[in-house]
């Protein structure tokens, strides 16, 4: 993926949660996305204009409610703003 955040914006994977077993519902297409209240993710890229102390590889946590999602050509984008950062993980 050649895309480069801005704005002070966080590119991000989701870490897979273990999913439960739940009964099944179907809903439209364009029905919104529930998260879990808080999310894990692996920092992928970060804007140059970022003031956190965070690096490429560490993984962060913040609500589930401000992850951004877009739709490219090359899969699905998720960004973070980083004053959404609520905590980061180092290795």
């Amino acid at each position: 993926m050649d895309f480069k955040p801005r704005n002070r914006h966080i590119l991000v994977e989701l870490e897979s949660q273990e999913e439960e077993e739940e009964s099944i519902v179907l809903l439209p297409d364009s029905q919104i996305i529930r998260r879990e209240e808080y999310i894990l993710a692996l920092v992928r890229d970060i804007s140059p204009d970022c003031k956190l102390d965070i690096s490429i590889g560490d993984k962060v946590i913040a609500p589930g409610n401000v992850v951004i999602d877009v739709q490219s050509d090359s899969g699905c984008i998720s960004l973070i703003q980083e004053n959404y950062i609520l905590g980061v993980y180092r290795k």
